[in-house]
């Protein structure tokens, strides 16, 4: 495109016309891949108020009603207890930077149902793999909750097609709108 003069419009010019014309421009890097940009918050100008339970002079009022001054930190003090503690996090989900999924099945599941947690993800990835039946908590478009239990599951992204126990006939099921998942107890 030709632009008018010798140089091109900057890009976050030329983005932000696009925007305020209703277009969606996704900014890329050198490399091809999505650039992610992210604005920082405005701020109300003029003075912050004091946080409420506060004292006129910033010191917080303590309950038995006498004012408390807020304790220094030293950093390097708490640079020794944050080093003391145990380190024994939570395994990530892989999306989370955590180990590879174990199946294309549990990638796809946790990509439609982005938020279950990944203990979710892999039991009912399981359960779709080994055709064992299972139990979720459904949330239907109406807002009702409600708990099925679910055979015969065929995975067929964004949905899940499957034989549900509680109408007791082939219903569709939206991955996103599952909101738990449990073993199944035969009563």
């Amino acid at each position: 495109m030709n632009w008018p003069g010798s140089a091109r419009p900057p890009r976050p010019k030329t983005v932000a016309t696009l925007r305020a014309e209703g277009y969606a421009p996704v900014a890329e890097t050198a490399e091809g891949t999505v650039r992610i940009e992210k604005t920082r918050p405005q701020r109300a100008a003029g003075a912050v108020p004091a946080p409420r339970g506060t004292g006129a002079w910033g010191t917080r009022i303590a309950a038995t009603g006498g004012a408390k001054a807020a304790a220094a930190v030293d950093p390097g003090i708490l640079a020794v207890q944050l080093l003391k503690a145990p380190s024994t996090p939570p395994e990530p989900a892989p999306f989370d930077g955590g180990a590879a999924f174990a199946t294309d099945t549990e990638e796809i599941v946790a990509w439609w149902a982005k938020h279950l947690p990944y203990n979710d993800v892999r039991q009912l990835a399981h359960a779709i793999d080994t055709g064992e039946s299972i139990t979720v908590e459904y949330v239907a478009a109406s807002g009702n909750r409600t708990v099925r239990t679910l055979s015969r599951l065929m995975l067929d992204p964004p949905y899940l097609e499957a034989w549900c126990h509680l109408r007791d006939e082939e219903r569709v099921f939206t991955l996103s709108r599952i909101h738990s998942v449990m073993s199944y107890l035969p009563e």
